[in-house]
């Protein structure tokens, strides 16, 4: 975020009429991608502390993010975004957030009332949601940005329903159908061999589901 461009904390003090504005308390939230581990954490926490600048640090795992939230007084959001800004730069704290919110006391306390339960999904809706089978899912699931579950059960893994959307966002699905054609290993140099399953027939190797084998520069029986 540029800081250049920020307003001076009073430049939006005053309303139309010319009238100043009264100071609120504002809770400032900064979301940036890129979990630092529970030991960092710890130790920011323990700097905002010591400091008294009444700001805290929480996780949002399922996203690999963090949160960074100041609770700072000002007569209105864009004073109170400037005073954030102002503390975090005070406290060395370097940031690129992909996401701020400015909330109002009245808007905070709401927002605390509202159910924050996930909502829970398993291998069959992750599938209807990224539009693949339940096997690609588990496939999918050693996709190093595929969102780990939330919870083991006897049925299986359990997602938090926002991860995988974020995911869906991200991912590029590969097209048609791979392991069509390979290339063995282990051949003599300048020696590959391709591997093309037929058409299944009224008989044969193909109708059995198996594969013939053709070497490069060789002509295949028909």
């Amino acid at each position: 975020m540029d800081r250049a461009r920020l307003p001076p904390p009073n430049s939006d003090a005053l309303s139309a009429e010319g009238v100043t504005r009264m100071s609120e308390v504002w809770t400032v939230q900064f979301t940036m991608n890129g979990l630092p581990d529970e030991g960092t954490r710890t130790g920011l926490q323990i700097r905002l502390d010591d400091a008294n600048v009444g700001a805290s640090v929480s996780a949002i795992r399922p996203y690999n993010q963090w949160v960074l939230s100041f609770a700072v007084e000002a007569p209105s959001r864009g004073a109170a975004l400037y005073e954030a800004e102002s503390l975090a730069a005070r406290m060395r704290i370097a940031m690129d957030p992909v996401a701020v919110e400015i909330l109002s006391t009245d808007e905070l306390d709401r927002r605390a009332d509202e159910p924050n339960m996930p909502q829970l999904v398993g291998t069959s809706e992750v599938a209807a949601m990224l539009r693949v089978t339940r096997r690609r899912v588990n496939q999918l699931r050693r996709h190093a940005a595929f969102p780990a579950p939330l919870v083991e059960v006897a049925t299986g893994p359990l997602w938090d329903a926002r991860a995988i959307d974020k995911f869906a966002l991200e991912w590029t699905p590969t097209r048609g159908r791979p392991g069509i054609t390979a290339t063995l290993t282990g051949l003599a140099p300048g020696r590959r061999t391709q591997i093309a399953r037929r058409r299944p027939t009224s008989g044969g190797l193909a109708s059995a589901g198996l594969t013939t084998v053709r070497k490069a520069g060789t002509q295949s029986r028909s």
